[in-house]
């Protein structure tokens, strides 16, 4: 659990970056908004009592499942590291992780399961102030995920209202992309692309958010963004014109149209 320390105080990518670090594979996550109810009962998942019942019930949470080698323990660390860098030398849990095995099924079912579904997901609150946000696959197989959330942070520009891990097959993705069809001359590389492995959507608030975005996420041409944007996520982290990190909305007529497709249309992972 990244609670909302790291949500609201911009180190929501800090905090990936430091699973990432750790060595942990992410295969779920989603932003969530706790009801009391439910924040009573995550908090006795995870072995807390009231007064963190009150906090993963105060504001919007991160829900992460992870894999690897020695996961429990390693988790364990890899939150103490979290809480310690963004909460004052560890003087209050902003990450929680399963204490063993047992609570982290519990919780994994608590979080992503279909019996009981969290009654605020998704966070998302479209509208003409939002842009959509993909992070590619292949930047998460290169455990970019963490270091594009910051970089997104750190522009100050941007609420980050709702985001999850998604994985969509090759129909889905090029049904979200079907715009493109004969726009791009990489169409059907960019469908496989993004069909490869998970990707992260993000909602991104702001005043006229499609098109700042679009500035920070730089020219879709990775050779052209390094020499004319060199700041931006897709001269950084891009690859080439494919592999270019993320997907932006072009349009602002399309921005609440793309983040419905994922966070109204899709399941996250």
């Amino acid at each position: 659990m990244l609670t909302r320390d790291c949500v609201i105080g911009g180190k929501l990518g800090y905090a990936i970056s430091e699973l990432e670090r750790a060595k942990l594979t992410i295969k779920k996550l989603k932003m969530v908004e706790l009801t009391e109810i439910e924040a009573d009962n995550c908090a006795l998942l995870l072995r807390k009592g009231s007064h963190a019942a009150a906090f993963l019930g105060s504001g919007k949470c991160v829900i992460v499942t992870v894999a690897g080698t020695d996961v429990v323990e390693a988790l364990k660390k890899a939150c103490g590291n979290i809480s310690f860098k963004i909460s004052n030398q560890g003087t209050k849990d902003i990450a929680l992780a399963a204490l063993d095995e047992s609570a982290a099924q519990d919780l994994d079912e608590f979080a992503f399961g279909a019996l009981r579904p969290l009654k605020h997901w998704p966070t998302a609150r479209y509208g003409p102030e939002s842009t959509c946000c993909v992070i590619r696959p292949h930047a998460i197989v290169s455990k970019q995920l963490g270091a594009i959330i910051s970089h997104i942070e750190e522009t100050g520009a941007y609420e980050l209202s709702a985001i999850g891990l998604f994985k969509l097959d090759v129909p889905s993705a090029a049904e979200f992309l079907e715009v493109y069809e004969g726009v791009i001359p990489e169409f059907e590389a960019a469908v496989k692309q993004l069909s490869s492995g998970p990707c992260c959507a993000l909602e991104l608030q702001a005043s006229d958010a499609v098109n700042k975005f679009r500035e920070t996420a730089g020219p879709w041409d990775v050779n052209f963004a390094t020499e004319i944007r060199p700041k931006t996520i897709r001269a950084q982290f891009g690859v080439d014109s494919v592999k270019n990190a993320v997907h932006c909305t072009d349009l602002p007529d399309d921005g609440e149209t793309e983040i419905r497709y994922f966070f109204d249309v899709l399941v996250p992972c």
